[in-house]
């Protein structure tokens, strides 16, 4: 059975979820370098875990590289 997920927090302030205001306050007050100017999202259920690491995970890293981050934030939902 499906169980509905609780989604007030993230209604009430979406910076929950994903924290972008936030970390442009960190960048404009030098607390943190330049963010990136792309995010990389992915959710959902992952039936194939070999997929998602001969794939998904190469193609995370190069879009990563591309970007040249330093630093990632790693972002349970």
């Amino acid at each position: 059975m499906y169980k509905r997920q609780d989604h007030a927090a993230v209604i009430a302030d979406p910076q929950v979820l994903l924290p972008l205001e936030h970390l442009a306050a960190l960048e404009h007050n030098g607390t943190i370098g330049e963010l990136a100017s792309n995010v990389i999202s992915f959710m959902g259920y992952q039936p194939d875990v070999g997929r998602v690491i001969d794939e998904l995970i190469p193609a995370i890293y190069r879009a990563v590289q591309a970007e040249e981050a330093q630093a990632a934030l790693l972002v349970p939902s």
